[in-house]
């Protein structure tokens, strides 16, 4: 019920750990991480354990472009400054290149 929405977000480190920060950041209500902010925000339960991994990929560049082109592409929250916009035509392309699926 409600809203259905994805969090999208990149890293060059492990899943697990950067998954252990946001449960952290979740439990501290830290205002500095864009998913506790979102709860805080618009009162959305978050779950946290359907975390999973998309991509992987070692170029920085890369990696946020296939970043913004997945939050393009799909029914996504996003709030962190310097965001990479990018067009759907891209996005699309970017994905089909990559293997990634849209939803």
């Amino acid at each position: 019920q409600g809203l259905q929405k994805e969090y999208i977000g990149e890293t060059r480190r492990d899943l697990n750990a950067r998954t252990y920060e946001h449960r952290k950041a979740l439990k501290q209500d830290d205002p500095l991480n864009a998913v506790a902010q979102h709860r805080t925000l618009h009162n959305h339960r978050i779950d946290i354990d359907k975390t999973s991994f998309i991509h992987k990929e070692d170029d920085t560049r890369r990696r946020k472009l296939i970043e913004a082109a997945v939050i393009n592409q799909r029914n996504t929250f996003k709030q962190r400054p310097g965001f990479i916009q990018i067009s759907p035509h891209l996005a699309k392309r970017l994905l089909k290149t990559h293997r990634i699926p849209t939803n």
